[in-house]
């Protein structure tokens, strides 16, 4: 800006910039109408200002045209003052707005991308603009990768684990893969919900499905308890098993009716033990664990419908063994 410069275009400081969308996919343009010469052109920086222009001519007019990937989204006439004066412009909505227009295709790389989950294909879809403002707003989000649940909130996840969801070629370990086969089949039944004991269902038919003929089965039970039956920070398939819980509690929503994804954990945790303790776990032991969870925080229905898990795995896990030990079982039962 030259100090010769009797006059000055308004400096322009962009405000409500989406969260979703870096500034350096934002460019702006300013024409000096009836002037000579090539328009002043610019990319938004971190400051998200556009600064004042010095002229000679109080009486040209500046007009400010605001892009996202050489798309319009703003055209603002710009005054002309003898001191710089800065005016605020909002790009609110404005960007999610022009985006869906038919004639425009918005392809800039999101820094917040959240996704919901299709019942019938089970695969991750980004929400449309206006809906990731929406919860970027209602959850105070700026950046990252996220899946909406059914109850309404949202996950944190990764650009690797959406990957996985939306091709589950790259999941390799058979237990998770058909873990995800079975929940797709439950999500396509054509009855709207989920049963309430969906997650001891879908364990079931996971353990029956590998046990029909292993030759060993109490590896196989192993198996299937290191992956689901524990933290899934702790699980050594953490990575693709998330895939399975993200798809699982978009899907499955926690109310009294549809249980979430930890009772899938409660369950096979309880089958595991109980398979390979050659003991029945207390009813006392599980109220002791269940009553620390009561009074850290979970709920009186939290910890009823924990119990029902433990207690339906503990009594399956007991079958199981039966079936694969009945010596070893009945020598058990006796004493």
């Amino acid at each position: 800006m030259s100090n010769s410069k009797n006059y000055y275009t308004e400096a322009v400081k962009v405000v409500d910039l989406p969260v979703y969308l870096d500034e350096q996919h934002v460019n702006y343009k300013l024409i000096f109408m009836d002037q000579i010469g090539m328009p002043l052109t610019g990319k938004l920086d971190s400051s998200r200002t556009i600064p004042s222009i010095g002229i000679n001519d109080k009486h040209v007019k500046v007009i400010l045209i605001i892009y996202v990937q050489n798309i319009e989204l703003k055209k603002i006439n710009l005054s002309i003052f003898d001191v710089i004066k800065t005016k605020e412009v909002s790009l609110k909505s404005t960007v999610s707005e022009t985006c869906i227009e038919q004639e425009n295709t918005c392809s800039f790389k999101l820094k917040l991308n959240i996704y919901t989950v299709n019942k019938q294909s089970n695969q991750a879809i980004l929400l449309d603009l206006s809906d990731i403002e929406k919860i970027a707003k209602q959850r105070n989000l700026m950046i990252g990768y996220y899946i909406k649940r059914r109850s309404g909130g949202v996950s944190k996840t990764s650009k690797e684990t959406i990957d996985k969801i939306n091709n589950p070629s790259k999941i390799v370990n058979k237990y998770i893969n058909y873990a995800l086969e079975c929940l797709k089949n439950a999500s396509n039944t054509g009855e709207g919900g989920f049963s309430r004991l969906i997650y001891r269902d879908l364990m079931v038919k996971i353990f029956e499905y590998f046990l029909k003929n292993s030759k060993d089965p109490d590896s196989v039970v192993d198996e299937i308890v290191s992956i689901f039956g524990t933290n899934i920070e702790d699980s050594y398939m953490r990575s693709e098993l998330l895939a399975f819980y993200h798809i699982y509690e978009a899907l499955v929503p926690k109310t009294h009716t549809s249980p979430g994804y930890d009772k899938i954990q409660h369950f096979t945790y309880s089958a595991g033990k109980s398979y390979n303790t050659m003991q029945i776990i207390t009813d006392t032991a599980q109220y002791a664990g269940e009553a620390y969870d009561l009074i850290n925080g979970g709920s009186w229905e939290d910890t009823k419908s924990d119990m029902e898990a433990n207690n339906l795995g503990q009594a399956y896990g007991t079958r199981l063994y039966e079936k694969f030990h009945p010596v070893r079982a009945a020598i058990r039962n006796m004493d």
